[in-house]
């Protein structure tokens, strides 16, 4: 029998199907799918079956000290036995096994587990590895006959990573937690990674804060010819001769709104129309879909969630991936021509196919993994998938028909017109080829039309306004630029010094230039933060290294970046037969390795290596450089990077060496998870200030990228069989020493400054019958109110509506200095306001009578009323509350009717609830609460949820789910392994959803 063990159910389930033709049946073991077909089965793990962790001595914090962790040995231990024994059994029976993880460093750790649990079993039986880059029958297929073995270096470079994640993790954690006196489920989460991600995200934040908005004024002229208006601003030339449109001081604001008031006609001085080209994106990498996502609304987790479902699914490749280049075993033309059939999508395909080229854009990323994200020759019915895993399988087919698609053409306008002693200018665009475009809607295409213009023209001028306004801070991070910065971080800047030379053609051939000297020649600066960019009006060609071909050729260089050495970076001098460069530490150099290349940051280099550099004329394959020394280098200048354009990877290539910038990306969903952020941007806490603060006062190294970098450039080694595992995770630990010897001299201090952000992410504000703070607090039974911290010799509390988790916003109200709440309820959030004004207009609204209580009415006259309680809620409650406690809910928001209408069972008038354009008829609020009941007890539809169409919920029912009820009782794990296409995250939303 052969066995196939791929890494979750719902792939197991696609790949058996695949390679039984549709006859593979589902037996269980341990209630562990199994798909069985012929002489084959296929099993499906959960990810990770074990784990890395420490013996359960090391596990009591109260006996155990955080510094004991750093050199606490490691095991694994089984966390899905159910999944182990079922596969145990299977071995047992097998005479082949074939392991069919994702192809990645995580994938290849969870085929190495696999495989060493076969191995407990049976340590003969042959075993295979098969790879493929999406769940399609032709790659299933194809990789199962072309097998090869597992890659334990890969494996061994994230085994490191659980080992290194899990020693910082843990010792980090609990010691911040033992200084804070935070335990429990409150305990303060620090990682190697995050904590860098941490301070990026606070450092932003500080920038916000200490801003100091300075006032500027424009102005703006209404204009008009034969008829037609339109909008010039007024301009003036800079210091620089730059066109500025911000006047500075109010008083040249003034003369100059004057002046253009008394003017009743502008004299048209110029009209420059020029054509640009607006070239087709890069293929989807991971990070540019991500961006992607979030440009329609889907956060950075659910996008991939969504992502890898489909993947799973068949209809996409892996989406974990950093290469922009399409193989060259892709026929895009193939591929477009299977599209025609996909609904929603086939139409653009099928016009797509009138192109006689359709050659791909190329990105600055190519790798041999896996390819760009994009769609595959299975595609699914449009009731198969959910409007959001429509909205991203859609967004990932029309990138890319983008990439195979025509450059748009705009044409640009840039009228200059001449008042009294002033000038303004108008610019005008229009699309004159829509190109990609037509397939990739996602970019905007606005258009603002000039009216036809021809200089001396004489034009009226209907108005002219002046707006008074201020420089604005920087805005915080969204989710896909902050991922797009932590990657760009991942490894450290990459820059080269100023006085490196650079291989360039110019008008006479190849020349030297140093760095510097391209920066300074003709540019144009802009400023991100630190670091300066210069935009080449006239780029320069660099040679550059085509990895696909192996040759060298030259590509424009279109900009530049200046920023200063930080004081934690460092310069190495390397010295070659070729001649000699300087780049930071973290910049990578090609290194030759086995007729090839291999990626490696400069100060990881050495005299034994052989760099990938440029052939003796600048064309041709690239030949080697003898590394003849390498050493760090002191150095107070600047440093700079150049950017090659798309056209071509990422390459410069420095006397005669090939040097190559890499990206890799992180998340930051833990940061949600654990407190640290809220909000979308994110905005950090005052615990996550707290924490960043400690460890730049107490610790620096827990919050440098360049530690995390340097580790993360170890693992990479690991992988490409240049370092051990052993050695790698034994200098983390030397690492983590050095940072508790800073950590446990500031013990107390650490402990009090997280204590004190802990107290102000609660705080609400002044208490106004004392003065002292309100605070969020939770009651015994779990409900969340608002106290004061001078309890008990203050009682005074005010209520939080039921439901959800409060946040505290920074909004705060100018009547009762309290901070605004938001309450977190999944798709039910909504902001409270301000508590003190919530309980004071429930005070002052009347209760409305709308009838007699059906359970205290007849015997005592109780009536029910409409009320507002003190927490912002409403309800249908009996006047003789609290001896009679009937109640209804009611709609929290919204403007309630009482129509003449009366319900003939319950005889309670009728109610509407106006909120938005369409108004709800609630009907008879004891009516609307039996269905409302009726749905909470399994009687309501499994379709009335998003996401959930007929044949979704066949699916469900097939696995026994025909109700909101079984829904809501049914484990999340144990049905997105039983059913085909759909994740635990889905059913977790659908289950807060019902």
């Amino acid at each position: 029998m052969e066995l196939t063990i791929t890494e979750k159910n719902n792939a197991a389930r696609r790949i058996a199907d695949i390679l039984s033709d549709g006859e593979a049946v589902t037996v269980s073991d341990y209630d562990v799918a199994v798909y069985e077909w012929d002489d084959s089965r296929c099993i499906g793990l959960s990810g990770h079956v074990v784990a890395v962790d420490f013996p359960e001595e090391y596990n009591d914090w109260r006996d155990v000290e955080p510094v004991e962790l750093i050199e606490a040995p490691v095991q694994k231990r089984v966390t899905r036995p159910d999944i182990v024994s079922t596969l145990k059994g299977l071995v047992r029976d097998a005479d082949r096994v074939v392991i069919a993880t994702d192809y990645d460093r995580e994938g290849e750790l969870i085929g190495k587990e696999a495989y060493e649990i076969v191995r407990d079993v049976d340590d003969a039986v042959p075993v295979d590895r098969v790879r493929f880059s999406s769940i399609t029958d032709r790659e299933v297929r194809d990789a199962f006959d072309e097998r090869d073995e597992i890659d334990f270096d890969l494996a061994a470079a994230g085994e490191a990573r659980q080992i290194i994640d899990l020693v910082w993790g843990a010792a980090l954690t609990r010691f911040l937690s033992l200084s804070a006196g935070r335990l429990g489920d409150d305990f303060i989460s620090v990682g190697r990674v995050q904590s860098p991600t941490l301070k990026l995200i606070v450092d932003r934040e500080r920038e916000i804060d200490a801003f100091e908005p300075d006032p500027y004024w424009e102005i703006t002229t209404a204009l008009r010819t034969n008829g037609n208006s339109f909008e010039a601003q007024y301009f003036y030339l800079d210091e620089d001769d730059n066109e500025a449109e911000r006047i500075w001081d109010e008083e040249t604001a003034d003369v100059v709104f004057a002046d253009l008031q008394r003017t009743d006609a502008a004299l048209v001085a110029s009209v420059d129309e020029r054509t640009r080209t607006d070239r087709p994106p890069a293929p989807f990498n991971t990070t540019q879909f991500i961006r992607a996502a979030g440009a329609i609304g889907y956060g950075a987790q659910r996008a991939m969630s969504i992502a890898e479902d489909l993947y799973t699914a068949g209809y996409i490749t892996y989406p974990r991936t950093d290469n922009t280049v399409y193989p060259t075993d892709l026929d895009p033309r193939e591929l477009v021509e299977a599209l025609r059939g996909a609904p929603g999508v086939g139409e653009d395909a099928t016009e797509l196919l009138e192109s006689d080229d359709l050659t791909p854009t190329r990105g600055d990323e190519e790798t041999t993994d896996h390819p760009p994200i994009h769609p595959t020759a299975e595609f699914p019915d449009r009731s198969d998938l959910s409007n959001a895993e429509w909205d991203i399988y859609e967004l990932v087919v029309r990138r890319f028909y983008a990439t195979l698609a025509e450059p748009a053409i705009w044409k640009h306008l840039k009228v200059v017109a001449i008042v009294g002693d002033h000038r303004v200018k108008a610019n005008g665009r229009r699309l004159v080829q829509e190109g990609y475009h037509r397939f990739y809607p996602y970019f905007s295409t606005d258009e603002n039309v000039l009216p036809p213009l021809e200089e001396d023209a004489r034009l009226a001028i209907d108005a002219v306004d002046r707006d008074a306004k201020e420089t604005q801070p920087p805005r915080r991070y969204g989710q896909s630029r902050l991922i797009e910065k932590m990657e760009s971080l991942g490894v450290g800047t990459k820059c080269l010094t100023g006085d490196t030379d650079v291989l360039v053609r110019g008008s006479n051939g190849l020349q030297r230039r140093p760095v510097a000297s391209l920066y300074e020649d003709r540019y144009t600066v802009l400023a991100d933060g630190d670091t300066d960019i210069a935009l080449q009006p006239t780029p320069v060609e660099v040679l550059s290294l085509d990895e696909t071909s192996g040759r060298i050729g030259s590509r424009s260089s279109p900009l530049m970046s200046r920023r200063e050495l930080r004081p934690d970076e460092d310069v190495y001098r390397i010295e070659t037969d070729r001649g000699t460069f300087s780049v930071t530490g973290d910049h990578p150099l090609y290194v030759a390795r086995d007729g090839g290349f291999a990626v490696l940051p400069a100060r990881a280099v050495t005299t034994d290596s052989r760099l990938v550099a440029t052939p003796k004329s600048d064309v041709g394959r690239p030949s080697n450089a003898t590394i003849e020394s390498v050493e760090r280098r002191s150095y107070d200048g600047p440093v700079f990077d150049l950017t090659v354009e798309e056209a071509a990877p990422n390459f410069a290539v420095a006397d005669g060496v090939i040097v190559h910038n890499s990206t890799r990306h992180h998340t930051i969903e833990k940061l949600y998870d654990r407190g640290y952020i809220e909000d979308d941007p994110p905005r950090p806490t005052q615990l996550a200030r707290a924490v960043v603060e400690a460890g730049e006062e107490f610790a620096e190294l827990v919050t440098s990228e360049e530690m995390t970098a340097q580790l993360e450039a170890d693992m990479t080694a690991i992988a490409t069989g240049e370092a051990e595992l052993a050695d790698v995770t034994e200098e983390s630990r030397q690492i983590l020493e050095r940072v508790f010897q800073d950590l446990m001299d500031s013990t107390d201090d650490i402990g009090e400054l997280i204590r004190e952000s802990l107290r102000a992410d609660r705080t609400v504000g002044p208490c106004p019958d004392c003065g002292e703070d309100l605070l969020l607090r939770r009651s015994r039974r779990g409900s969340r109110f608002i106290g004061c911290d001078g309890y008990p010799d203050c009682e005074y509390t005010l209520p939080l509506p039921n439901g959800g988790e409060p946040l505290l916003l920074e909004d705060v109200c100018e009547d009762h200095d309290l901070r605004e709440v938001k309450m977190l309820a999944g798709r039910n959030t909504f902001v409270h306001g301000c508590p003190q004004c919530r309980a004071e207009d429930a005070e002052d609204e009347e209760d409305v009578l709308i009838g007699a209580c059906p359970e205290c009415g007849d015997e005592t006259g109780g009536e029910l009323a409409i009320k507002r309680l003190r927490s912002g809620s409403r309800l249908v409650g009996c006047t003789r509350y609290p001896d009679c406690e009937y109640s209804l809910p009611l709609p929290r928001r919204g403007e309630i009717a009482v129509e003449d209408r009366r319900c003939e069972e319950h005889g309670l008038p009728e109610l509407t609830v106006h909120s938005g354009d369409e108004p709800w008829e609630l009907g008879c609020p004891i009516c609307n609460y039996q269905e409302y009941l009726s749905e909470q007890n399994g009687e309501g539809e499994l379709e009335n949820l998003e996401g959930v169409g007929a044949k979704t919920a066949e699916k469900l029912a097939d696995a026994g789910i025909d109700s909101i009820a079984d829904l809501l009782a049914a484990e999340p794990e144990s049905v997105a392994a039983e059913v085909d296409g759909i994740s635990e995250n889905r059913i977790r939303q659908w289950q807060a959803e019902a």
